[in-house]
């Protein structure tokens, strides 16, 4: 008869078994003499692995065992790593009692329902199995590492329940919404590379997170990743997307001033990432002579970094420029949109600028400037200048030609107390396109006297400052639209001139062929309007008005035209007007 010794094992613990239910043994039946009975040893593998023991090992002891002719104990088995093997499930898995890591990589698994609420699995590495279903794996509470690398995963809100992990891999899924994430506190490392990750404010509560990896998230922005940043003490070791490895940043952390040669760098950067800002609005672009500065106006305060010889050449150039909320721009597209703040020389300049939105500061000399199209503010400054929102041409004789095109943009004249006697001329057919005259701190209303020199408009602030609107009174598309007195709201200008009394010599003021309004000083004026519906008012003095054509002799007498127009003029009288003559000379 052949010896079995399984059966000699059963036959010895049936026999100790009875011994001891006896008192056999000599030990009576103290408790305390008697130790429990050890666990029976299971050496069958559960079924899920048989077939698969070439590619799956165990670990007891802290040592790899393999499967193949396995003769251990399971359940002293703590680990189990299976690779290049296809699972449809995990049946019987339960029989690792003791079971603390899982690595099944790649195993084609869509669940693992088998592991529903198992106590003490701590690392389980599921990285590329299609899972379609996480509601096991929110079970497992005690898990501290999770591996779901390239697992299809979309949906995270399932995983906030695991507050013990404090490793988790989520790269190459389909994340967008990082939200629940927020709550695993104890997180040290977070891998969510390859994904569609929007924005990360809500991983700012993750106090102990040592290790972040954001590579390869083309929709997230630089800036958003600096915020994280600095929310985290700058202590977190962040891989950034690639854009924003060779990114500058400025913002409401960055020193007040600073000023880079990119040409210099060691790195070389092409993006400059400015946040805490609302938008566009927060961020002034200046250049001054080759150099351009860039402001923003952060919480902190205005911060500003300058980039040397920007304008020179473009190997001092950075290509992109990422705005807060707003994205990625060029710095073409930039400047358009916020426009240039450009500081032209104190000698006589002549400029013209861009078919952007530019601001221009003339300083000191006689300048002649003009801001082309966009909508443009031009500060002449100090001296005599000459400035046109659009285009103009200076003649030889020096006399100025305007442009009869015009854009379709509002632009701003900047003038200040000091900025000497200036000229503005203006082309705007559309009202509202009509350019705005802003005079700074220190001029009110009542510091202007108005006067008329001869079809020009003179805005007379003291004696040794003046702004001139040419031609204002030949027809309204030469004059400006709006006027400003400091942060006041703009009103309308031809409202607000026709309002102020006009002083000025006997004037003599000829309409043209256009339905106008017609303006005469405070002294003895001649007007008359020609063709078109015309608006006479002579005001203070003793006028000769007439909605036509007249002639005025050297004796001061007065020839009538017996031609005439088609439209109804209108003449207008106030008290303290003085004694107007009216001729007229109409058939209808």
């Amino acid at each position: 008869m052949m010896f079995n010794p399984k059966l000699t094992a059963l036959s010895a613990a049936i026999l100790f078994s009875t011994l001891s239910a006896c008192g056999g043994g000599g030990g009576g039946n103290d408790d305390n003499d008697n130790p429990p009975a050890p666990r029976q040893q299971l050496t069958a593998l559960p079924a899920f692995l048989q077939g698969n023991e070439a590619n799956c090992s165990f670990v007891e002891s802290g040592n790899d065992v393999s499967l193949e002719a396995y003769s251990g104990n399971l359940n002293n088995v703590t680990g189990l790593t299976c690779n290049g093997v296809t699972l449809s499930d995990l049946n019987e898995i339960s029989l690792l009692t003791a079971l603390e890591t899982l690595n099944l990589e790649d195993a084609g698994l869509t669940n693992v329902n088998e592991l529903l609420n198992n106590s003490t699995l701590s690392e389980l590495d599921l990285s590329g199995n299609p899972l379609t279903d996480l509601a096991t794996i929110a079970s497992l509470l005690n898990l501290t590492a999770l591996d779901l690398d390239n697992t299809g995963l979309s949906d995270l809100t399932l995983l906030q329940s695991l507050t013990a992990l404090q490793q988790l891999n989520l790269a190459d899924n389909d994340i967008s919404n990082v939200t629940a994430l927020g709550n695993l506190m104890a997180l040290t490392s977070l891998d969510l590379s390859g994904n569609s990750i929007t924005e990360l404010t809500s991983l700012g509560a993750l106090t102990n997170l040592q290790t972040l990896d954001v590579s390869g998230n083309n929709s997230l922005a630089c800036a958003d990743i600096n915020n994280l940043d600095n929310t985290l003490g700058g202590a977190v070791e962040i891989t950034v997307p690639s854009d924003c490895t060779t990114a500058l940043y400025l913002d409401n952390t960055s020193d007040a001033s600073q000023t880079l040669d990119l040409s210099m760098q060691a790195i070389a950067f092409d993006r400059l990432v400015i946040g805490d800002i609302q938008g566009r609005d927060d961020i002034v672009l200046f250049q001054s002579g080759n150099d351009l500065r860039v402001t923003a106006n952060t919480s902190a305060g205005e911060k500003q970094i300058t980039f040397s010889n920007w304008f020179s050449d473009e190997a001092y150039q950075l290509g992109e420029f990422e705005i807060g909320s707003e994205g990625v721009s060029r710095f073409d597209d930039l400047r358009a949109a916020v426009g240039l703040g450009l500081a032209l020389t104190d000698q006589d300049d002549t400029y013209s600028g861009s078919n952007g939105n530019d601001i221009i500061y003339g300083l000191d000399g006689n300048d002649i400037i003009a801001g082309e199209r966009g909508a443009d503010v031009i500060v002449g400054g100090s001296g005599s200048d000459i400035l046109s929102g659009h285009k103009i041409t200076i003649d030889d004789d020096s006399s100025v030609t305007r442009s009869v095109s015009y854009d379709s943009d509002q632009d701003t004249i900047v003038f200040n107390l000091g900025d000497g006697n200036d000229i503005i001329y203006e082309y705007e057919v559309t009202l509202s396109n009509r350019a705005l005259l802003q005079f700074g701190t220190g001029i009110a209303p009542a510091d202007i006297t108005l006067y008329r020199n001869g079809l020009d408009l003179v805005f007379q602030i003291n004696a040794e400052d003046s702004v001139t609107v040419f031609e204002w009174f030949k027809a309204g598309q030469y004059r400006i639209g709006q006027i400003q007195f400091g942060n006041n709201d703009p009103i309308a200008a031809t409202e607000w001139v026709n309002a102020q009394p006009l002083s000025s010599n006997d004037i003599t003021v000829t309409g043209t062929d256009a339905s106008e309004s017609l303006i005469g000083s405070t002294d003895d004026d001649i007007i008359y309007g020609l063709d078109g519906s015309d608006i006479i008012t002579g005001g203070e003095g003793n006028d000769i008005l007439s909605g036509y054509r007249i002639t005025v002799g050297e004796d001061n007498s007065v020839t009538r035209y017996p031609s005439y127009d088609n439209d109804q003029d209108t003449f207008v009288f106030n008290p303290g007007d003085g004694n107007d003559i009216i001729y007229e000379y109409e058939v209808t």
